[in-house]
């Protein structure tokens, strides 16, 4: 089959029980367009994302949706219809279509950076009985189609596209992630590129993207401006007084957080911020209060806690892409 990847280290994902509607779609796995000659690409599509997006936004939208339903006669459209529309349409692409593909979803439970951060994704609630109700029936759909769904105990589904992208690239596919997440940026190199929005984006967000949009010479360093800026959504805090602004600021000017923690202590004139000789910008990186914070240990301690929370694990043991 041409959409194909080991997964004998991987497991399915223990959700709500699948349903037997899958048939209607298993014939899709024969229609996606022609393949680049040579060319082996690897599509890794971050399920949940998506699948939170497809949800009703209001209490009224709820009470009017059947989430667990594909499109009936009667011209009904829920969650389930929309994430399968949304995969199919990534099997159909024209430009750069893929050889191989997969799915990530998070498994339940916590991970390593909850045993780092006690507070780890403290804000979100446990996923929903209409949550698992829409994974557990698109991933079963997805799985007879011939696309292999992997969740990991104890692994962050982050740290699974993030490894298997990483592996991939390194055995020379082209790694497509598919994904808003912005976490995902990082990961940008010649080989790897992200679809942030599938049903609206033609083209790919590369590396180039990257760094004409942010100023930033690696996308790595992606990892310095939202450790120090902190992640709202994985509630982690950042460094206290420090913004997304100033900290794309301090990392265009002064690079990662191990040289702005080793420059700052080094500071002998207050107000004045200190500002790397060699840099041609002229003014305060930034203000005298945010300097403060970070020469104190309470404020390097939370850039390094961050930091070690931010960055995505690349090196997870699994099978090659075959």
């Amino acid at each position: 089959m041409m959409l194909q990847l080991l997964k004998s280290a991987c497991c399915r994902a223990p959700y709500a029980a699948r349903q037997s509607n899958r048939h209607c779609i298993a014939k899709m796995a024969s229609s996606t367009a022609a393949v680049d000659a040579g060319v082996k690409r690897l599509y890794v599509l971050d399920m949940m994302p998506f699948v939170y997006k497809s949800l009703p936004r209001s209490k009224a939208d709820a009470e009017g949706s059947t989430p667990s339903k594909l499109l009936t006669a009667g011209g009904e459209r829920g969650p389930v219809y929309e994430l399968m529309d949304l995969f199919i349409h990534l099997l159909k692409r024209k430009e750069a279509p893929p050889t191989h593909m997969a799915v990530v979803v998070d498994a339940p439970g916590k991970t390593p950076r909850h045993k780092q951060w006690e507070y780890y994704k403290s804000n979100r609630p446990e996923p929903s009985d209409q949550v698992k109700n829409v994974v557990g029936t698109i991933l079963g759909l997805v799985e007879a189609i011939g696309v292999p769904v992997l969740c990991v105990p104890g692994v962050e589904a982050d740290d699974v596209v993030a490894s298997l992208a990483a592996r991939a690239a390194n055995d020379g596919f082209e790694v497509l992630i598919i994904s808003p997440d912005k976490d995902f940026y990082q990961l940008l190199c010649p080989g790897i590129s992200i679809l942030r929005s599938p049903m609206h984006e033609a083209k790919p967000y590369t590396a180039e993207d990257f760094e004409a949009e942010f100023d930033l010479p690696d996308p790595r360093l992606y990892i310095d401006v939202t450790a120090l800026a902190g992640h709202r959504s994985d509630n982690i805090p950042g460094v206290k007084g420090i913004g997304t602004a100033t900290a794309l600021k301090l990392v265009q000017q002064v690079g990662t957080i191990e040289n702005i923690l080793k420059l700052f202590p080094l500071i002998e004139e207050f107000p004045r911020c200190y500002e790397p000789p060699e840099v041609v910008n002229q003014g305060k990186v930034c203000s005298t209060s945010q300097a403060a914070v970070l020469q104190s240990k309470d404020g390097q301690a939370a850039a390094k806690l961050a930091k070690d929370l931010v960055t995505l694990v690349t090196d997870l043991k699994h099978p090659p892409v075959k």
